[in-house]
């Protein structure tokens, strides 16, 4: 009784997680979910000692609040949580991992998320498929870090657009424009950060020509409006939570990023792919050709394989099956004809067991 009981509020709690629409809400719904699932960790495990029923804790590296991230682990937790006393699988009621308690967690990021995989901190994480490959390869920001061999994906679970705001009053209408500019690309080493550098250096705006600053996507806004920057780097799931909540009170239009320059980016980063952020997606905003990336979710090869095999299946009949709220944009964005996209590293195994059996039901 009392198992069933917890297990079915940690259940609620998840799922308003994950359906926390509001946008100046969002943030605060997301905190209040993490708290009550972790505080009920130790009663759990104190229950787990008494009854000696198996309790598995996955942990879901995420990104800082007011990313796409953040609210996109507690869809994936909410699809694979299945706690002690949940509803017992029937024909119309698929099960997730038994016993599994699944947590989101905040982090920095792609990075943090990969480092914290290295260390244990994390049993999953999301990255981007860029940061994933140069971890996997120790190239770049992971040269001095070393080769992390023991990566492995899960899924692609969807796209990440790059917005590139400026005031709606600019005379800004092109990147080329932004030379001599003050432009906020994300903290240091955060995702956006890595991405809006890539970018800039490809249209040879670097610093002395251009002033870097390094604000997080809120206090990036509030400089924006304020005058003190005059674009800004955000990379993210559209629409941006953050963005629809300041342009509430402020007007912004987007740059594209297209034609001979991005392809030539393209060719030379082919992990990024051609995006449209449809015109409405935020206020006064007509349609702009822009660039995205892949969003993977992570593991370590040491996690065990049938473990990932569950986790795995778990996600994609909730997804498939409409188990996950769609009125969350991002939900929406997640699909299984996707999966496999933009993924550099090697699969795990439990999750490639999966992708073969089904690609045998489907032929």
């Amino acid at each position: 009784m009392f198992k069933n009981i917890i297990g079915s509020l940690i259940l609620k709690k998840i799922s308003k997680f994950s359906s926390c629409h509001n946008n100046k809400l969002s943030t605060l719904c997301v905190r209040i979910a993490i708290c009550f699932i972790l505080s009920a960790v130790p009663i759990y495990m104190a229950w787990s000692q008494i009854t000696g029923q198996d309790i598995k804790f996955f942990r879901i590296g995420t990104g800082a609040s007011g990313t796409s991230f953040f609210p996109l682990g507690g869809i994936i937790a909410l699809a694979i949580s299945n706690p002690p006393g949940s509803r017992e699988c029937t024909q119309n009621l698929a099960c997730s991992v038994p016993g599994l308690i699944a947590v989101a967690q905040t982090s920095k990021g792609s990075i943090s998320n990969i480092e914290g995989l290295t260390t244990k901190q994390f049993e999953s994480g999301l990255s981007q498929s860029d940061i994933a490959l140069w971890a996997f390869q120790g190239e770049k920001l992971f040269q001095d870090k070393g080769v992390i061999s023991k990566l492995r994906a899960i899924a692609s679970i969807f796209q990440e657009t790059v917005h590139i705001f400026v005031r709606a009053d600019s005379n800004i209408s092109s990147i080329m424009q932004l030379k001599g500019k003050k432009i906020s690309i994300g903290e240091q080493n955060s995702d956006s950060y890595l991405t809006s550098k890539l970018i800039l250096e490809a249209y040879n705006l670097t610093e002395p020509l251009i002033t870097l600053d390094y604000s997080n996507a809120k206090a990036g806004l509030d400089k924006l409006q304020s005058k003190e920057i005059d674009a800004i780097f955000i990379l993210g799931g559209t629409p941006l939570p953050i963005v629809n909540d300041y342009v509430q009170a402020s007007s912004l239009k987007l740059l594209s990023i297209d034609g001979e320059q991005a392809e030539k980016f393209r060719s030379q980063y082919p992990f990024f792919s051609i995006d449209i952020i449809p015109g409405g997606t935020y206020r006064g905003i007509s349609n702009t050709v822009t660039l995205s990336i892949a969003t993977l979710w992570l593991t370590s090869s040491d996690m065990p394989e049938d473990l990932v095999y569950q986790i795995t299946k778990s996600l994609w009949y909730k997804i498939t099956n409409k188990k996950i709220d769609e009125n969350n944009p991002i939900g929406k964005k997640i699909k299984i004809e996707t999966a496999l996209v933009g993924i550099p590293v090697p699969l795990h195994p439990g999750a490639a067991r999966f992708y073969t059996e089904l690609q045998k039901l489907a032929k």
